[in-house]
C-alpha cells in the first residue's frame, strides 16, 4: 500500500482529472474511485484507500464520507466480488471467437488487419439538379 500522501495525491489527480471536488468529495465521487481503483487493487486495499480519504476530510472539514449509504453499499459490493472472485469463470473461452466454424477444427490462424478503407470523398454539385414539376399528361 502506498503512503498515504501518495494515496490522497492519486485521489485529487483523479478528481481533478474529472472535474469533481476532492474535498469535500461528494459520496457518489469517493464510490465512483474506489470502483474504479477495485480493477487493480483488493477488497482491503480499497478499504485503506477510503480510510486515507476519510482521515484527509476528518483533518480539513466535519463531513465523514464513509458513514454515506452510497460508499457503504459500493464497499459491501467491492467485498462481495473480492469473496466470489475465484468462483466466476469466463463466460467464453479465449479461442472461441478466433475459430473459423466452417474451417478444419484446429487452431486458427490469425491473419493481418487490414488497414481501414478512407470513404471516397463527395464532389458537391455546382449545378442544382433539375427536377420535372408538371404532372404527366
Amino acid at each position: 500500500m502506498a503512503t498515504r500522501t501518495k494515496t490522497w495525491a492519486d485521489f485529487k489527480r483523479w478528481c481533478e482529472g474529472r472535474k469533481l471536488k476532492a474535498l469535500p468529495a461528494h459520496p457518489w465521487t469517493i464510490a465512483a474511485y474506489l470502483r474504479w481503483v477495485e480493477r487493480c487493487k483488493d477488497a482491503n486495499d480499497v478499504r485503506d484507500i477510503l480510510g486515507v480519504i476519510v482521515h484527509e476530510h476528518m483533518l480539513k472539514s466535519a463531513r465523514v464520507p464513509s458513514r454515506h449509504p452510497t460508499v457503504q453499499r459500493t464497499l459491501d459490493l467491492i467485498e462481495r466480488r473480492a469473496e466470489t472472485r475465484g468462483l466466476r469463470s469466463n463466460l467464453f473461452e479465449d479461442d472461441v471467437f478466433e475459430a473459423d466454424p466452417n474451417g478444419p477444427q484446429g487452431k486458427a490462424k490469425k491473419q493481418p488487419a487490414k488497414p481501414p478503407q478512407m470513404p471516397k470523398r463527395r464532389v458537391l454539385a455546382t449545378q442544382p439538379r433539375l427536377k420535372v414539376r408538371r404532372p404527366a399528361p
